[in-house]
């Protein structure tokens, strides 16, 4: 499950990254109800959070999510994951120790 949702990574913060540009402050704290289907497809993905991500960013991230392929749920049905993301931009560490 998580190194499904890790191969996303580059994708998702492609997706902020969009946003960046155009908002250099965007930040969001996001939780995805990734439905899996039987057969590991995503069946359906519901996002809250992130409004300030701009809609045009959330559907990148749900589009990406809704491409991923899960190992089928065990012993058939479908299964709920709960995926919180995190999307801020981090400082980056002065090395010159000023």
């Amino acid at each position: 499950m998580n190194a499904v949702l890790d191969s996303m990574r580059s994708d998702l913060l492609g997706c902020y990254q969009k946003r960046l540009k155009a908002k250099p402050t965007a930040h969001g704290f996001i939780t995805a109800r990734i439905v899996i289907s039987p057969q590991g497809g995503v069946q359906d993905v519901q996002t809250t959070g992130g409004a300030i991500l701009g809609e045009a960013t959330m559907n990148c991230i749900v589009n990406r999510i809704k491409k991923g392929q899960f190992n089928p749920p065990h012993g058939g049905g479908t299964l709920t994951v709960i995926a919180p993301f995190s999307l801020r931009k981090m400082a980056v560490e002065d090395s010159s120790g000023i």
